[in-house]
């Protein structure tokens, strides 16, 4: 290292001049024209994953990333397989779409020729009006009636599955929500407010028997009692049920330690009857809702069931 009187560093091996000791000495270790010329090894420290070009300071190598032609191809080629996924996505989704629409056009023209032959069996009632014959098409009015209204019905419902299960229950998990729980009787409130989340996955056919209808991963219907319904709801979403209470508990435990003033120690009490409870029938998978009266515990899932019954009457009318 040189000095000139301009107070200007020189590089004794490659004769570059710097305005500070510290800029020559750091192109003298990272330099790699200077290196070779001063017989060291070239420590490249940070690699291209495009093009395996070394570089041994980390700004050059955040420069060269912007400028990799190699680069440059990589992510080219997979925003161009990202728009063929797009794409293949989109014509399944189309070709999804032009069969239910087949579906419907299908339900049409039966619609149609029931209703042919609705007209045809009313020039004949005229005829040869009777008591039997009437009967018959009052019978066919109302089955047509059922048909379109279950076909309605079933076109709107949302497959039965973990994840359709999973999100109707997270809706509930806000703090908002939570707070609106009263302490008291939390595990009956908490079965009402999950069971009115999962109404809309299901519609009743026949509430005299508690039979619902379903639609499953192939869209194809299921009848099926209502506690198989339920059942099978609180299995798949077993796990957000779980996270549910967890949420509560916390919550609870803020407004605790925050001295909520309308939390008391006979309502903490009961609450934390009631979450163990809760729990306990989750991890032991113990909570149904078949219509057992009789038996003590089972009351309120009994309760529960008629509830959704007479929800599910009220949005199949």
């Amino acid at each position: 290292m040189s000095l000139n009187n301009d107070k200007n560093f020189f590089c004794e091996f490659c004769k570059k001049t710097f305005t500070t000791s510290y800029n020559l000495t750091n192109h003298q270790k990272t330099a790699k024209f200077c290196l070779v010329i001063q017989n060291k090894p070239i420590e490249e420290v940070y690699k291209c994953n495009f093009c395996n070009k070394g570089f041994t300071l980390k700004s050059h190598y955040s420069g060269h990333l912007l400028i990799c032609k190699d680069k440059k191809v990589v992510e080219e080629k997979e925003q161009s397989e990202k728009l063929i996924e797009q794409n293949e996505k989109l014509i399944k989704e189309n070709n999804e779409l032009k069969l239910k629409l087949s579906i419907i056009e299908e339900l049409n023209k039966k619609l149609k020729e029931d209703n042919k032959e609705l007209k045809k069996t009313n020039k004949e009632l005229i005829k040869r009006p009777s008591t039997s014959t009437t009967s018959i098409v009052n019978d066919n009015r109302q089955q047509n009636q059922y048909n379109i209204q279950f076909n309605q019905l079933f076109e709107k419902l949302p497959i039965l599955n973990e994840i359709n299960v999973n999100n109707r229950i997270n809706e509930l998990s806000t703090e908002n929500k939570i707070n609106e729980y009263d302490l008291n009787n939390f595990y009956t409130e908490a079965l009402e407010k999950i069971t009115h989340q999962l109404k809309d996955l299901s519609f009743c056919t026949d509430p005299s028997r508690k039979i619902v209808v379903v639609k499953d991963e192939s869209e194809k219907s299921i009848k099926m009692n209502a506690e198989e319904f339920l059942s099978k709801c609180f299995d798949c979403g077993s796990e957000s049920i779980t996270n549910h209470i967890q949420l509560t508990d916390q919550i609870v435990n803020e407004r605790i330690d925050n001295n909520d003033p309308d939390i008391t120690s006979e309502m903490l009490d009961h609450f934390n009857d009631d979450r163990d409870n809760f729990l306990n029938r989750i991890k032991n998978n113990k909570i149904n809702y078949f219509l057992t009266n009789n038996q003590t515990d089972n009351r309120i899932e009994a309760s529960v069931t008629v509830n959704y019954i007479k929800k599910l009457e009220k949005l199949s009318k």
